[in-house]
């Protein structure tokens, strides 16, 4: 994991959907400063964000935990090692931004709590 982005462009997804939580609060923040334009920048990044991770973090199974830097993912349900992490899940869940009307995601319904409800094992 420590190679990850070593060359300056592999990409972490779970501090990807970290950052989608970073803006909205920034957006709330500037909305309290009662700067509109300034809160309308950061939910129009925010959405942009969150776009960019469903379309090229989800790999039809869950979300991937990161890319080195030649494009070979980490946590992907094609991985024969390291199949899932737990972290961009959860916070893609955290956020409430994960896309809604995707495939069902069993790790997002309510009491989903365990590996062997999401048949992750297989």
């Amino acid at each position: 994991m420590n190679l990850v982005g070593a060359e300056g462009k592999g990409e972490s997804v779970w501090l990807a959907w970290f950052m989608v939580d970073v803006l909205q609060g920034m957006a709330e923040i500037a909305d309290l400063l009662d700067q509109p334009e300034l809160s309308r920048t950061w939910q129009r990044d925010r959405k942009a964000l969150s776009k960019h991770v469903e379309q090229f973090a989800w790999d039809g199974e869950w979300y991937l935990r990161a890319t080195f830097d030649d494009g070979t993912p980490i946590g992907s349900a094609a991985n024969e090692e390291a199949r899932i992490d737990s972290l961009p899940q959860s916070w893609a869940w955290l956020t409430g931004a994960a896309d809604p009307s995707a495939p069902p995601r069993p790790w997002m319904r309510r009491g989903a709590t365990s590996c062997a409800r999401m048949r992750v094992w297989s």
